[in-house]
């Protein structure tokens, strides 16, 4: 497994990278989804809702989930399924992901 960072800065590598990166981050809105708590023994000066943390911490933990892809894109390289410029841009936006994300 080896991160091309030199080839990060080919405009063509950041053109896929960005377009790989929008279905990675069109997760964050699944966290919606998250059920809400019928508890309601929360203090008065409580400082924040329960529920929008766990929408938050949902929605992140969604997004980073760039481990496994790292694998196919490099068995895909490997087998000549992708060309370097592309396994470039999947590494990058797979590695914006896991920074962006906890």
């Amino acid at each position: 497994f080896q991160v091309p960072i030199t080839r990060f800065q080919d405009g063509y590598v950041l053109k896929w990278g960005a377009k790989f990166l929008v279905p990675i981050l069109a997760k964050m809105p699944l966290g919606l989804y998250v059920p809400r708590s019928n508890c309601k023994t929360l203090p008065e000066d409580f400082p924040y809702d329960p529920y929008w943390r766990d929408v938050w911490i949902t929605s992140l933990a969604l997004v980073c989930r760039g481990e496994f892809n790292f694998i196919i894109a490099s068995f895909a390289l490997s087998e000549g399924l992708v060309n370097p410029d592309i396994y470039s841009a999947i590494v990058f936006s797979v590695l914006c992901a896991s920074i962006f994300g906890p």
